[in-house]
This record gives C-alpha cells, sequence and structure tokens, in this order.
C-alpha cells in the first residue's frame, strides 16, 4: 500500500521529540496528603496499544500523581496471546513510562497487598473479577453492540449479582445498557467517562500548524481524519463512499487513515473491506498509516487535521472522538450512540442521523451470569445452555453523512475560530485526574 513517507517520518519523528517535551511534570498532584492514605491495585496489561491497556496505563498515572493514594500494578497479560507483548514505539513520555515500569511498584496475585487494600481496579478486554481481592472491586468493562459478547467473558465470571463490595464502571450510557442488558443490576453499574491526557492533547499553534501541514502535504487538502482498528464496527467502508461523494463537490477533501497493523492487521482489513483502496490512496483520495505512533503521535495528526470522522456501527466509548475534541478538532459522529454523552451537536461538530437495528442471536449470557461465586451458573443450564438475546447496532444514514461532512468543509472558518476553547472545554471537563476521582468516588461507594 502507497505511503506518504514524508508524513510518516514527521509523525514518528514529532511523537519522540514532543512525549519528552510534554511530561507529565506539567500535571499537578491531587489529592489531599493524609495521614491515611488509599491503597489502590489497578489490573491491566498496561504495556500495549490497544486502548483498554493505553486506559488501564492512564488510571494508574492519575492514581500515581494524587497524594493520597498508594498505587500498586498487576501487569495482565494480552487479551490475545498473538499480539505483540511490547509496543514498537514508546506510548507515553519518559516520564509515565518512568514509573508505569518502575515508580508505581509492581505486585504479583499473591502479594502482601492482597485482601488488605482499599480497592481494586481491573481494566482489561476480557469480563472477569479482580485477581487481587480488596475491600471494594472495580471492573471497568464496557459493552459495543447492546451486549456483553461470549467471546469477551473470562471463564465463569458472572455480571449479575454482584458482591457488595463492588461495582461495575461503564464508560458511557451505551455500554451501561450493554451490562444491563446481559443481566446486571442497574443499582451497581456506574457510569464514569474515559479522559484524556490534557499535556498531550491540545491544539497546535497556528504558525506550527500550519508549517507543519505543509511538511505533511496536507497544506491544500481539508482532512478527515479517522484512527482506529477498521475492524466492520468503524464503518470505513461507509467513510470511503462518503469522501467520494464529498469530493465531487470540494475535491481537496481527504480521508487520512490512521490503523494499528502491528495489533489488528488494520491493512489487511482495509484490503478486504474496500476493493480500490490501492487506486484512493494512489490518487490522494485516501491517505492510510498502519504503524504504531504513541499518543503524542496520534495527537500531532489529529492537531494537523480539520475534523474527526467516525460513523460508527456500535462502540462503548469511542476514545478517539473524546480526544481529538480534546485538541479542537471538530467531529461527525453518530447520533444515537455512546458519544452522545460527551458530543453536542453543533458545538462539537455535527451528529449524523442514524437508526437503532435489534438483532437476535443465540447467546450464553444472561443464565450464565448469575453470581460471581466459581461455577453458580451451572445450575441454570450447565455450559451449554443458550438464550436468546438481542443486539443493537446503529444504521448510518449515508446521505446525512455527507451532508454533514459538507456542512463542516463550509463552516471551517467557524469552527477554527472556536478551536482553542472546545479544546480547553474538553480537557477541563475530561481529565483523567477528574475521571478516576471518579472512578475511585464509585468504587468506594462515596
Amino acid at each position: 500500500m502507497v505511503l506518504q513517507h514524508l508524513a510518516i517520518i514527521l509523525f514518528s519523528y514529532l511523537s519522540i521529540v514532543a512525549a519528552d517535551a510534554v511530561g507529565s511534570a506539567d500535571q499537578q498532584c491531587t489529592g489531599k496528603e493524609d495521614a491515611r492514605k488509599l491503597e489502590v491495585i489497578v489490573e491491566t496489561p498496561f504495556n500495549s496499544t490497544n486502548s483498554y491497556s493505553l486506559v488501564g496505563a492512564q488510571v494508574a498515572l492519575a492514581l500515581h500523581r494524587r497524594k493520597d493514594v498508594n498505587v500498586y500494578l498487576l501487569k495482565l497479560p494480552n487479551f490475545d496471546p498473538s499480539w505483540p507483548s511490547e509496543p514498537s514505539v514508546r506510548l507515553f513520555n519518559e516520564a509515565d513510562t518512568l514509573a508505569l515500569n518502575e515508580g508505581i511498584p509492581h505486585v504479583a496475585e499473591d502479594a502482601e497487598i492482597t485482601g488488605v487494600a482499599d480497592l481494586t481496579i481491573r481494566v482489561t478486554i476480557d469480563f472477569d473479577s479482580p485477581k487481587v481481592k480488596s475491600s471494594r472491586m472495580a471492573v471497568m468493562v464496557t459493552t459495543e453492540k447492546g451486549l456483553l459478547l461470549n467471546s469477551v467473558i473470562n471463564g465463569s465470571t458472572p455480571v449479575t449479582r454482584l458482591p457488595p463490595d463492588s461495582v461495575l464502571i461503564a464508560p458511557s450510557e451505551w455500554a451501561k445498557m450493554g451490562l444491563v442488558n446481559s443481566g446486571a443490576d442497574p443499582g451497581r453499574v456506574s457510569v464514569v467517562s474515559h479522559g484524556v491526557d490534557p499535556i498531550t492533547y491540545r491544539p497546535l499553534g497556528g504558525a506550527d500548524r500550519v508549517r507543519l501541514r505543509a511538511m505533511a502535504g496536507w497544506d491544500s487538502s481539508f482532512v478527515f481524519l479517522h484512527v482506529s482498528s477498521m475492524t466492520s464496527n468503524k464503518n470505513v467502508g461507509l467513510m470511503v463512499r462518503a469522501i467520494k461523494k464529498v469530493r465531487k463537490t470540494y475535491p481537496n477533501a481527504r480521508l487520512v487513515l490512521k490503523g494499528n497493523d502491528g495489533l489488528y492487521g488494520s491493512a489487511d482489513i482495509l484490503k478486504d473491506e474496500i476493493e480500490d483502496l490501492k487506486g484512493l490512496v494512489t490518487e490522494g483520495v485516501v491517505e492510510y498509516h498502519g504503524g504504531d505512533l504513541s499518543g503524542v503521535g496520534v495527537a500531532q495528526m489529529m492537531q494537523l487535521s480539520n475534523c474527526y470522522l467516525s460513523p460508527y456501527r456500535y462502540e462503548g466509548f469511542n476514545l478517539p472522538v473524546l480526544e481529538a475534541m480534546a485538541v479542537g478538532l471538530p467531529v461527525v459522529v453518530t447520533g444515537g450512540g455512546s458519544t452522545d454523552d460527551f458530543v453536542r451537536d453543533g458545538v462539537h461538530g455535527y451528529l449524523v442521523e442514524a437508526e437503532v437495528v435489534k438483532k437476535e442471536g443465540a447467546q450464553r449470557v444472561n443464565k450464565r451470569l448469575k453470581g460471581w461465586e466459581d461455577n453458580a451458573w451451572e445450575a441454570e443450564g450447565g455450559e451449554g445452555w443458550v438464550e436468546k438475546a438481542e443486539s443493537f447496532e446503529l444504521k448510518v444514514d449515508e446521505e446525512d453523512l455527507v451532508h454533514k461532512m459538507e456542512k463542516i468543509i463550509v463552516e471551517e472558518a467557524k469552527f477554527e475560530r472556536e478551536r482553542k476553547k472546545r479544546g480547553e472545554d474538553v480537557r477541563e471537563r475530561y481529565s483523567w485526574d477528574q475521571v478516576v476521582e471518579k472512578i475511585v468516588e464509585a468504587a468506594m461507594g462515596m
């Protein structure tokens, strides 16, 4: 696949240089310093480019910055054993990398802290109870299709009868709906949004942005950026059809896709989904980048773009949308899904009309998930028991997507004037420090 090598070199270089320049020293320690500190264990595979791992790392780092918390890390294995054990680039700035690898104590499942810690927070793809038992336990979990799918349930762990000392943390109302559909008690599910790193994800100054856009070959283009695994729920085929229609009126429009070849094989997914992709890349309609980038590298791509595009079919949260908003980008996203929680139509960009589509399928979920006691679900019918369950997707209106993309182009000057203000608002409301404070409050029953 043809790539713009200059742009790749630019983003890779900047992600290394800028990562150290914006170290976490700028983020102030939070929390009051008490004689008795809260003992918190975070379980996560923190050294992966998977979004759950990145979220888990940010949760641990935010706790590490608090003066009233002692935080410990228990490193979990990757959900998929075939995923690289180490990323090809440094994911965080030097200070945060040092904190994750050395500054925050690492513990094993049988560590002395087991059973005496105040809180264990589990952050990973597969749903399971925490490995380390504490006074309180929180599982940060999401659902995408309105249901907790069998493929991400680890062993026989259920979501329904949570013990009184445990809570589920969902990142969106859409994700909570899926947990409830899977049998979870809605009173035991707290909704706490994911967050952004306010140092990394911020608007870029005008002169620097103009210069770097020229270096990337984007100076004469209106760039719609999309960052994801490129899996079917992202609706990449729809984006390609839409950009081709938009270019009939606005020929300088370009779709830039940032995939993750090392983790998901995004390039191969695209080849299977879009027949004329090679020609579109050659013509400059679509540009693709599949290599690993740090958070700073991804932020640089967002800073140099004109709009973030995500007409998804289903998402549990969609963190890149929030990160793009933090750098001040207007967004065009599916209406009616998880991003409704934080995207204001006409303010942060535009919501695209979409219809909720229900799909019935066989799921060994509701009767399986009956309690955290070992094998409690077996009495309900055993491992082979199957129940009809509904899942949900969003059918995006293609013509409305094209309309909203063209509207963003027409209103470019308006959104550019408000870029800094929008970014500041998002960073203030959704910093990881604030988000983690809410997670702790929900988990501790405060």
